[in-house]
């Protein structure tokens, strides 16, 4: 005799519904008729186990219950999220351990274990939207520290065109379906029939046995070294240790260690063995032009990417008075805010948690910084950035780090009111040059000119200029941009992943070294001394650089954050080139060395960590 007509009735209509979007929405490259077969497998073990299974034996139905229970949000979160089997036993059962903790937290309080199966299951198969949208945004998978940076993924969320995919809908049905499943094996574990003094006692353990449970399994993961972590890749690590292990291995790591015998008086001691030190030729005083640029990168020299002197022309050559080399940065991909942390302060995140943010926890008030000790020297600090400005708390941060003026998207044309553009399906900030989305590298150099161009003649500038351009994603479609990929002349494997984003990609950078040569061209005229130093914030998460690096050794892996840096200056400074890394939290004492700029004590402190350790990163 068939049950539950209701919910068979409901999880069929579920499944056509969810198949219907994964058909339609799907891009014909992704569909898969293997995967919509096991849509349909699930949705109808689920409807089977509805409609015929009914042990009356109880001890059989509490069985069933109980595995249903445990194994339900374990398949959701491990089979569909990553589709491959965890590399060691050890991995398994923390893995569900973790999920068995969430599920008797939920119990703690519904006393219904489909309920807070049920709970377990669905917050799994959002985990898995969750985590395909930051895959989809910026190729790498959530970590703990982003539930910090949801302002600014909600600022540039709009340009990441989202697509269905597999693991999104079956995550979702998966989750109903065992749902409905569990709700017809549910053990409601309430105390009713004895007296009052002993349903209290039982009501009372049913809670605190739950709670004993969790304390042991929370002092368990804590104490184990979880095996099979990647350091360098969190998709990897979901793969092989399991994404909830992943995810509560980083919360274990994020919170920020303080060294042993550590103090403020501590710190002062070793910063008193160093002195200050002016350059004997003495302080240049020009104005000084910082450029982090979005996203620029040198995907050929590490990863075989294309070839550089079809993407940066210009800056592959070699020019007078100009050095260039590679520094190493912490990120890939995104969290641009990081880089720009070690590069202004000189504070490595080789001593944070790996996913650290400093812009969005740690800075609170007055840091020292390249800003504030160009202020000390009397310069006008100006920071420079096309877009909105509470990305990163950039308008709460940039304060802190001594900055006189922040100038924002907003206030690139300030006789327009800032709007949100259907045409470009972006921010409108006004009557200027954009390319696809962003305000162009063009527009935005034309403004540290304008800068430069109104001061007073005796005035010096520091300008921080954190560019947009190149910003991802690289599947903007609209004709507009046909103009800049009609140039062609690439060099790239058809069969490379992702052939056109990177195609795209290319294109922006080969615009920025367009840019980059018409502002170094107007300032070889400008009749002040000036020195300009530009370097990338990140490579983009790109498929193709991972791929690339298959296989290499740790060592070989720290290329996918390596980001080239080009130092110019309308006088005279050494030219060199390197290939040789150096830890971009150094990068601002070769530019005080470059124009005499005096070293602070904490500079010449940095030189002498540079000495044994010229570059590191967070990983290493």
């Amino acid at each position: 005799m068939i049950r539950n007509k209701k919910a068979l009735i409901f999880l069929f209509l579920l499944t056509i519904a969810v198949l219907i979007i994964y058909a339609f929405f799907c891009p014909d490259d992704k569909f898969e008729i293997k995967n919509a077969a096991g849509l349909i497998a699930v949705s109808a073990v689920s409807m089977i186990m509805l409609a015929f299974v009914n042990p009356q034996n109880t001890y059989i139905k509490t069985a069933i219950a109980i595995f249903l229970t445990v194994i339900t949000p374990f398949f959701v979160a491990r089979f569909i999220l990553c589709d491959t089997l965890i590399k060691s036993a050890q991995n398994y059962w923390i893995e569900i351990l973790i999920l068995t903790i969430l599920m008797l937290f939920a119990f703690i309080f519904i006393r219904r274990t489909a309920a807070a199966a049920g709970f377990c299951a669905i917050f799994s198969a959002l985990f898995v939207l969750v985590n395909e949208l930051a895959l989809c945004f910026r190729k790498s998978a959530i970590i703990p520290t982003d539930i910090f940076n949801l302002g600014t993924a909600f600022a540039v969320s709009g340009q990441y065109p989202y697509e269905f995919t597999y693991k999104t809908v079956s995550a979702l049905l998966t989750a109903i379906a065992l749902t409905a499943v569990l709700i017809k094996f549910d053990l409601e574990l309430r105390v009713k029939k004895y007296s009052f003094w002993k349903n209290t006692a039982i009501n009372v353990a049913l809670t605190f046995v739950p709670i004993l449970f969790i304390a042991l399994g929370v002092k368990y993961i804590n104490s184990v070294d979880i095996k099979n972590i990647d350091p360098f890749d969190v998709s990897v690590s979901n793969r092989n240790a399991g994404t909830a292990t992943t995810f509560v291995h980083n919360i274990k790591t994020m919170f920020v260690e303080v060294p042993a015998d550590y103090s403020n008086k501590t710190a002062e001691q070793i910063l008193s063995e160093y002195e200050t030190k002016d350059k004997a030729g003495g302080f240049v005083r020009p104005n000084i032009i910082v450029i982090m640029n979005e996203a620029l990168s040198d995907m050929d020299t590490f990863c075989g990417i294309g070839k550089k002197e079809q993407f940066m022309p210009y800056l592959s050559q070699p020019h007078e008075n100009m050095q260039k080399g590679y520094a190493q940065v912490s990120v890939f991909g995104g969290n641009t805010a990081n880089s720009e942390f070690e590069f202004l302060t000189g504070n490595s995140l080789y001593f944070l948690p790996q996913g650290y943010i400093p812009y969005m926890r740690t800075i609170t008030r007055q840091t020292p910084s390249l800003v504030s000790d160009a202020e000390k020297l009397g310069y006008k600090t100006v920071a420079i950035h096309p877009y909105m400005p509470q990305c990163w708390r950039r308008s709460t941060v940039y304060p802190f780090f001594g900055f006189d003026e922040f100038i924002s998207g907003p206030d690139f044309d300030k006789d327009h009111k800032t709007t949100s553009s259907k045409m470009r399906g972006s921010i409108d900030f006004g009557d200027l040059k954009y390319i696809r989305k962003y305000i162009s590298d063009e527009e935005d150099f034309d403004m540290v000119m304008k800068k430069l161009e109104e001061k007073d003649k005796d005035d010096r500038l520091f300008i921080f200029n954190v560019t947009m351009q190149n910003h991802g994603s690289y599947l903007y479609k609209e004709e507009d941009f046909d103009e800049y990929l009609a140039k062609g002349g690439f060099d790239l494997d058809p069969d490379i992943t992702a052939y056109d984003e990177i195609i795209q990609y290319l294109t922006l950078v080969r615009e920025t070294d367009a840019s980059f040569e018409g502002l170094l061209n107007k300032l070889e005229d400008f009749d002040e001394p000036t020195i300009v130093l530009m370097f990338g914030d990140h490579l983009p998460g790109f498929a193709a650089v991972n791929e690339a690096l298959e296989g290499k050794t740790p060592a070989e892996k720290q290329s996918k954050y390596y980001v080239p840096y080009f130092m110019w200056a309308n006088f005279d400074i050494p030219e060199s080139e390197s290939k040789e890394p150096v830890s971009i939290a150094f990068l601002s004492n070769d530019l005080k060395k470059n124009i005499g700029m005096p070293l602070t004590r904490w500079d010449m402190l940095r030189e002498k960590v540079r000495e044994k350790y010229p570059s590191m990163n967070c990983y290493g």
